[in-house]
């Protein structure tokens, strides 16, 4: 299923049952998906371990593959501590008055350690191979053309990384 927002992505997987996935899938805005999802009953293997792991995979996606311009801008935070501050108290995915485990700032700090990489690979093969086609890219990176189409949007790796 294909949802308009990591945040409705997240609600959805909260649940077992396709017809309250299709209804959070219809909501229209985030907002919305959460408030919903405090009204369902959440899946028995609903755990810490399990909603890491799916937020982590669903961020991977969103810059990975999704969004190339809202990558270039994540990628020019550089090395800079993200924090997901917030006044509403909730000290498990980020950070209020100082308290938290700051959980989504430290998972988009993975990921972009990941995107680093991956586009530093990207570099270094077309240095090795500066004539190489995008094709023949995504063939050595074992990638699909829209991926390797994402990245080249997302990675500018047609251009100096100095860019």
């Amino acid at each position: 299923m294909v949802y308009q927002s990591v945040e409705h992505a997240y609600q959805a997987a909260k649940s077992n049952n396709v017809s309250i996935r299709q209804e959070i899938q219809k909501l229209e805005t985030p907002g919305l998906a959460k408030k919903f999802s405090q009204t369902m009953v959440v899946r028995p293997e609903w755990n810490t371990e399990l909603k890491l792991r799916t937020m982590e995979n669903l961020v991977r996606q969103k810059f990975f593959f999704t969004e190339p311009l809202l990558t270039q801008v994540f990628l020019s935070t550089e090395d800079a501590e993200l924090i997901e501050g917030n006044t509403w108290g909730d000290t498990f995915w980020g950070v209020c008055n100082g308290v938290g485990n700051n959980y989504l700032g430290k998972i988009l700090m993975k990921v972009r350690s990941e995107l680093y990489q991956l586009r530093k690979d990207c570099f270094a093969i077309r240095e090795v191979h500066p004539n190489i086609s995008s094709t023949e890219l995504a063939l050595l990176l074992n990638i699909s053309q829209r991926e390797m189409y994402l990245r080249t949007c997302s990675f500018l790796i047609n251009q100096s990384p100095e860019l």
